[in-house]
């Protein structure tokens, strides 16, 4: 057994925890336990043969966590129950995500027993590394030496007619209908293989995008908001600013990855905070 004692200030909020941690014998790294010293809740966590965390328990919340892998270790389908969220990953050959099915889990009842049915229907499209779009708009990134150093929301299609602008998404989106068609069954593979349960998959055309960027932004000639992000030592973002150089969001994560402190900021003062602890 290990504990840990945190102590941290963000500004005039305290986030502060002291937990004692459990491992397995044959795996000094595999936390199969930890105890919330603030709260008591206990949550469990069980891991593959190849280091991936498979199933976790979060007493405190009363949701149980189930998640799959693909083959070179990308997480590729994830379930939360207690009306939590669930989500489906697809990759390139090159191992680059280009399709996110996103959506809540519902608990319902079947012949007397009860599970958590995931309904994906949120789609994200990665075009390429430089685009993202789903049903709110589209976003564009951009690079310096292979890290993303801004985004930029919508925009850029103000002196553009429709029927142009529905040829560039087109190019865009090419193959999209036919690339969700096949992905419908790794869906329902990956849920089924790992989780032993079917997930409803929502229906969405391709054309679906390109409306929502022409009855968004085209005729509009809006300034694009832009966010730049500031990395630390292992290149996640702990803060985001806008263009004026204002903080926008403050982020810190715990040490395999999740966040543990999510500060939104508007006006310069914290509106959303989230501990996950």
């Amino acid at each position: 057994m290990k504990s840990k004692r945190i102590d941290n200030k963000q500004g005039i909020y305290s986030v502060d925890y002291t937990n004692k941690y459990y491992y397995e014998d044959s795996n000094p790294y595999a936390v199969t336990k930890i105890n919330d010293g603030n709260s008591g809740a206990i949550d469990y966590y069980e891991w593959d043969k190849k280091g991936n965390m498979i199933y976790q328990i979060d007493e405190k919340k009363k949701r149980e966590r189930n998640l799959c892998w693909t083959e070179d270790n990308r997480l590729q389908g994830y379930r939360e129950t207690g009306e939590g969220e669930s989500a489906y990953y697809n990759y390139t050959a090159g191992g680059e995500r280009n399709l996110k099915f996103t959506g809540q889990t519902i608990d319902i009842s079947q012949n007397g027993n009860e599970y958590g049915k995931p309904i994906l229907e949120h789609p994200t499209l990665y075009a390429s590394e430089l685009i993202t779009i789903n049903e709110k708009g589209y976003t564009k990134h951009y690079f310096e030496e292979g890290k993303r150093i801004c985004s930029k929301i919508g925009g850029g299609f103000n002196n553009i007619t429709e029927d142009d602008l529905k040829k560039q998404v087109e190019t865009l989106i090419e193959g999209y209908e036919e690339q969700i068609r096949k992905e419908r069954d790794g869906v329902m593979h990956t849920f089924d293989g790992c989780m032993k349960v079917e997930p409803e998959i929502e229906s969405y055309e391709s054309n679906d995008l390109f409306r929502v960027i022409a009855d968004n932004y085209i005729g509009k000639d809006e300034k694009e908001p832009a966010f730049y992000y500031h990395s630390d030592h292992l290149g996640s973002a702990s803060y985001v600013t806008n263009g004026d150089g204002k903080v926008t969001q403050t982020l810190n994560y715990l040490p395999y990855g999740e966040d543990w402190v999510d500060l939104q900021y508007f006006d310069l003062m914290p509106a959303v905070i989230f501990y996950v602890i």
